[in-house]
């Protein structure tokens, strides 16, 4: 049979997840597995989900969720330790859910700065970047998200934990500019508040340098 452990954001608390539930990707956990009250096997799981095939039985599923606390994470269902049983050619499911109270927001726009003026303007040739990768981290990389923005120039990391140890950046190998005409980007830790979307942005105005060494100024 199948045992099948997700973790997930429960925004609901109701220890069920729901449409709009994202599975906790951002964080290391570790689950103990117990077959008859006998240790099996550890797993790590750092996608949110995990699934495993093994012998019809009762099993014991354990979850450390000591990564989790640390980032303000509580429990939404009644214990870190899970039964199930697995039956022959069926699947057994253990899944975790938890929230944080309450939570913010960060967003992040990049653009190409044809002017140099520090601002994007819709009515010049300034163009919004897609796809660039945007790395958010917290803790040392305790919690560590990355998005890509979007038609828009823009990537949004919601229902964020309050800390103030989150730091972000840009990878420029996704995008063909690499000096920054605009930056409010912090260099090291901020905070994210309750309730609040912190904005940042980033403008760009010179093209990566070519293969033979010449550099590529696209805003004349």
């Amino acid at each position: 049979g199948t045992l099948d452990i997700k973790i997930f954001e429960d925004l609901s608390n109701n220890n069920e997840q729901e449409g709009d539930e994202e599975l906790v990707d951002f964080v290391e956990v570790e689950v103990d597995i117990y077959k008859d009250g006998i240790f099996l096997k550890k797993r790590t799981i750092t996608s949110g989900e995990d699934s495993l095939s093994l012998p019809p039985g009762n099993y014991q599923v354990v979850i450390n969720d000591n990564n989790l606390v640390n980032l303000g994470y509580e429990l939404t269902g009644a214990s870190i330790s899970i039964n199930v049983i697995v039956p022959a050619g069926g699947t057994a499911i253990a899944d975790y859910g938890y929230i944080t109270e309450p939570t913010g927001a960060v967003s992040v726009e990049v653009y190409f700065d044809s002017n140099r003026n520090g601002a994007f303007e819709a009515d010049s040739d300034d163009n919004l970047l897609e796809n660039v990768r945007v790395i958010l981290e917290a803790d040392d990389g305790l919690l560590t998200m990355e998005g890509r923005t979007d038609s828009n120039g823009v990537v949004t990391f919601d229902n964020l934990p309050v800390l103030d140890t989150y730091k972000i950046s840009i990878d420029e190998d996704t995008h063909e500019f690499n000096v920054p005409t605009q930056d409010n980007l912090p260099k090291g830790t901020f905070s994210v508040e309750a309730n609040k979307t912190i904005q940042f942005n980033r403008g760009y105005r010179t093209g990566k340098l070519s293969n033979d060494g010449a550099g590529g100024d696209l805003a004349q």
